[in-house]
């Protein structure tokens, strides 16, 4: 855990939530019981921002940082906007280092507690939070969301912290997704379905949705063929359950 000078702490801790883009949620340790895997299949650290304004909010030169002292360590991309009301997830796994772009960082949270940091083009701190220990597959999340105290939570990647409890399982059952990547349809195949029910969508990096319907069979084909090129999530959510799985449009 890293040292942090006392007031420069308290400084941080003070520091408003009112901001228009805020530090939401973060994960410092995951695995594949968090069905949460990145664009390229790892399941890594990740930290997801929130944007409470109804405007879309460009972030390109905006900086993310686990060290004070270093509050310019990884610079968002320029062209990154976090949609009105959207999220924006940043993979805080070191993978930059190892050619993964373009939202993945070039340091890893440390899952024994230290703080993240958010700060505009000029170094100045727009929000900041320091946590402590956390539990695998668990997250850090303001509750309620995008304003309140950050409370130990159930993964809400990409939507609402006050769309789940504290108690609920996010496993929707196992399904195939395929082929992936995919030039035009990809297939959605369930063992079982979990509910009578499940509503799709299909979001981008930034939780824009491109795609909406609902799944009542076990076999589903989706026609990706309108998506541009790049790196999607598949979302089923039945009631306050949700699931994201990536895949690659071509």
């Amino acid at each position: 855990m890293k040292k942090i000078i006392l007031p420069t702490l308290l400084l941080l801790l003070a520091i408003s939530v009112n901001a228009q883009v805020v530090i939401n949620e973060l994960m410092a340790s995951s695995d594949s019981l968090s069905n949460l895997p990145d664009e390229y299949g790892e399941y890594d650290d990740w930290v997801e921002l929130y944007n409470s304004s109804s405007s879309d909010f460009a972030l390109g030169g905006y900086h993310i940082s686990d060290d004070s002292t270093e509050p310019l360590k990884w610079e968002i991309p320029a062209g990154t906007t976090v949609p009105g009301n959207g999220y924006l997830i940043i993979w805080t796994d070191k993978d930059e280092n190892n050619g993964q772009v373009p939202l993945h960082t070039n340091f890893k949270l440390s899952s024994g507690g230290e703080t993240v940091l958010l700060s505009n083009s000029t170094g100045a701190y727009v929000d900041s939070i320091a946590f402590g220990p956390q539990v695998t597959n668990r997250t850090f999340a303001r509750i309620p969301n995008g304003t309140g105290n950050f409370t130990d939570w159930n993964p809400s990647f990409g939507f609402s912290n006050d769309d789940v409890s504290s108690t609920n399982n996010l496993n929707l059952g196992k399904f195939l997704l395929y082929p992936n990547p995919s030039t035009d349809i990809i297939n959605i195949q369930f063992d079982e379905l979990p509910e009578p029910e499940l509503q799709l969508e299909i979001i981008n990096l930034s939780g824009q949705v491109f795609h909406t319907e609902s799944i009542k069979d076990y076999k589903a084909l989706i026609n990706i063929n309108q998506l541009g090129k790049g790196t999607y999530f598949l979302k089923l959510t039945a009631g306050k359950n949700t699931l994201l799985r990536p895949f690659h449009k071509l």
